[in-house]
């Protein structure tokens, strides 16, 4: 369709967005909630996108069916025509901050359908572009999703009682909300929408992997529509192992973790070690070697405390990288399914007025995606590089510290009976720090191997002739209502 046709069309969406406006926040303020509750199947992927102002301009026919409304009535509604009176406002502001701020979002959401009924969803939702996009699917991580509705049960109250006895405002209520909301997380390890994105979302994704049928396929189906989906099963594939290695990059973090909490304990001891040491030296007529010995073991634990240190800090890094590592793929396998889902809904039902301007946002979110992903990957790469270069290096040193206390205590031994009793607090103290090694640090060296012995499957060249070929493909749907 071009020329006429097209404009024709496109007055048509303009129109029908219009109405909707007008007729959606009439219909829901006169939605009464239910106790129905609809349900939401497995392989149910809905989505919509909405200009910055939060109203919505494509939405696919799941979200239709759920929502009870018309697609021409969504089309121009504000999203929150299908907000449960039931949500907290500050569960909204946390995800409208962290877009505002060119960030993935993520939160457990409770809907109002037309006739009142309710459906849980899990939300993720990104820029792309100038608009907005959220992809929506069934919560099936049943702890998380039960967490969630408990906090709002205590969020909700909070704001309604600051606008009906505080006369907040909505934004100011919602600010109150949002504080309850923080407050709720925070015993969680969950201090900001990062963290919040970075738990849920691949622990869903995970879900969906196991208890989904995966990608449709239409063997029948012919056009772009159908050269579509067999993109979207081959980007499935290349990055189908990533997702068998998510277990693995748990344990990572775990491991990470744990060895980044014993820099500070191994630290505190080499410094321990060296002011016994010290002490000792600068008692009176001690063995001619000994001053010599605690300078060389100072050096030594100087330059193992700084490697900790900046092991500390790398292996603090890597575990965050690897966090959002993990967030990344499981984004990218999301918007994947969503538009392969999205691709054989419409070759079975090619009505849909706004199917290309969608099939474009969600393979853009797609496309940018993989080059996070890209991004995120490569920055892993390079730490784990670099962990097991520190490791020894931080070993190293510290082994020789260890070795030169051995020689301390020997050369202390030579001293006279009167200069010993002097000595022994000293040396008491250098030996309950050094007698037994650097248990931590072997700890260390169980981190260097699990970061050298990750399997690394990402064949990102695969991935990106993958992606071109979608972009070609949508290149040459140039007409508004796409054949399958």
């Amino acid at each position: 369709m071009e020329g006429p046709g097209l404009a024709r069309a496109a007055l048509q969406v303009g129109v029908c967005a219009a109405r909707g406006k007008e007729c959606a926040m009439k219909a829901h303020d006169a939605v009464t909630p239910t106790d129905i509750e609809h349900a939401v199947g497995v392989d149910d992927y809905l989505f919509s996108t909405t200009d910055r102002q939060g109203v919505i301009e494509e939405a696919n026919s799941v979200f239709v069916r759920l929502s009870r409304y018309p697609h021409e009535q969504l089309l121009g509604a504000p999203h929150n025509i299908v907000r449960h009176p039931e949500m907290p406002g500050g569960a909204f502001k946390l995800v409208w901050e962290q877009l505002e701020a060119g960030r993935p979002a993520c939160a457990y959401v409770r809907n109002m359908a037309a006739d009142g009924g309710t459906y849980w969803v899990f939300a993720t939702l990104l820029p792309v572009g100038d608009k907005y996009l959220s992809v929506r699917m069934k919560p099936l991580v049943s702890e998380l999703l039960e967490g969630a509705a408990k906090l709002y049960q205590q969020v909700r109250p909070v704001e309604l009682g600051a606008r009906e006895h505080d006369g907040a405002s909505r934004d100011e209520a919602a600010a109150q909300g949002l504080q309850r909301l923080a407050a709720g997380l925070a015993p969680l390890g969950i201090t900001s929408a990062d963290d919040l994105a970075l738990l849920c979302l691949p622990a869903e994704v995970s879900a969906h992997e196991q208890q989904g049928h995966g990608l449709p396929w239409r063997p029948e189906a012919t056009g772009p529509l159908a050269e579509l989906l067999t993109v979207m099963h081959a980007v499935d594939e290349r990055t189908g192992d990533l997702v068998a290695q998510l277990a693995e990059y748990d344990a990572l973090v775990s491991a990470l973790e744990a060895s980044s909490a014993d820099a500070g304990p191994a630290t505190d001891r080499l410094n321990r070690l060296i002011l016994a040491a010290r002490a000792g030296a600068e008692v009176g007529e001690v063995p001619e070697l000994l001053p010599e010995f605690t300078a060389r073991m100072s050096g030594h634990a100087g330059a193992a405390a700084q490697q900790l240190a900046v092991l500390r800090d790398t292996l603090r890094e890597l575990a965050r990288d690897v966090r959002w590592l993990r967030m990344r793929i499981a984004l990218l396998r999301l918007h994947n399914r969503m538009v392969g889902t999205f691709c054989a809904e419409l070759i079975d039902d090619t009505s849909t007025l706004d199917a290309v301007a969608s099939l474009r946002i969600l393979c853009q979110a797609l496309r940018e995606g993989a080059a996070e992903l890209d991004t995120s990957m490569a920055a892993v790469r390079v730490a784990m590089t670099r962990v097991p270069e520190l490791v020894q290096s931080a070993v190293r040193d510290a082994d020789r510290t260890l070795r030169l206390a051995t020689k301390w205590r020997a050369e202390a031994a030579t001293a006279s009976e009167h200069v010993t009793t002097m000595l022994e607090p000293h040396l008491s103290l250098l030996l309950s720090q050094s007698a037994n090694g650097f248990d931590e640090l072997r700890r260390f060296y169980e981190t260097a191997a699990r970061c050298s012995l990750l399997p690394d499957t990402y064949d990102a060249h695969a991935l990106r002739e993958q992606i071109e070929r979608m972009q070609g493909v949508l290149a040459s749907m140039s007409q508004p209502e796409p054949v399958g």
